[in-house]
């Protein structure tokens, strides 16, 4: 979510008006506040990650490196979701809402918040659909080693970065 807030409040303040006639491009402008954004997620991650081990002794039984790649995947196709609404959004209260709309179903139903295991059937299944919950499992199966299932997954995660990516750039207005 902080994504969509960054670039709407820049607009907004008419910092992207005079960032037009600069060099920089709509592409480099959203790379560069999904790299900030990116650079704290990881951090974060490493943080809780830390934590997990050794607090709770968890040992990751599957494949560090796929699950960091599968990490990173996910991450950029939930940046590319609100790269999207930053570039759709023209005013703060309409980035609010949407941003609203999207994220916080997405964080209740995904698994995140709660065990999507404990959902009923037909929750799961809605679940499963959202793009969170789509890259929540896929890191769950991968985490634990189970590699079977998760080309799927992962076509779905990477068609929604270029879509929302490429829909991010094309409608991208400085003000």
């Amino acid at each position: 979510m902080s994504i969509p807030i960054t670039v709407v409040e820049l607009r907004s303040q008419g910092i992207l008006r005079r960032m037009y006639c600069s060099p920089c491009s709509p592409a480099r402008l959203l790379a560069c506040d999904t790299i900030c954004s990116g650079v704290i997620a990881a951090l974060s991650t490493l943080i809780l990650t830390v934590a997990a081990v050794a607090v709770f002794g968890y040992r990751m039984p599957g494949n560090v490196f796929a699950y960091i790649a599968v990490w990173l995947l996910t991450m950029i196709s939930m940046f590319s979701i609100g790269l999207m609404v930053a570039s759709l959004c023209r005013t703060t209260k309409s980035m609010n809402v949407a941003t609203s709309l999207l994220y916080f179903p997405m964080l209740l139903f995904s698994g995140a918040a709660i065990p999507a295991e404990v959902f009923p059937a037909g929750l799961r299944a809605v679940a499963g659909w959202m793009p969170l919950g789509v890259g929540i499992d896929v890191l769950k199966s991968v985490s634990m080693g189970c590699y079977d299932k998760i080309i799927v997954p992962v076509i779905v995660l990477a068609t929604i970065a270029v879509i929302c990516g490429t829909v991010a750039v094309r409608t991208f207005r400085w003000e």
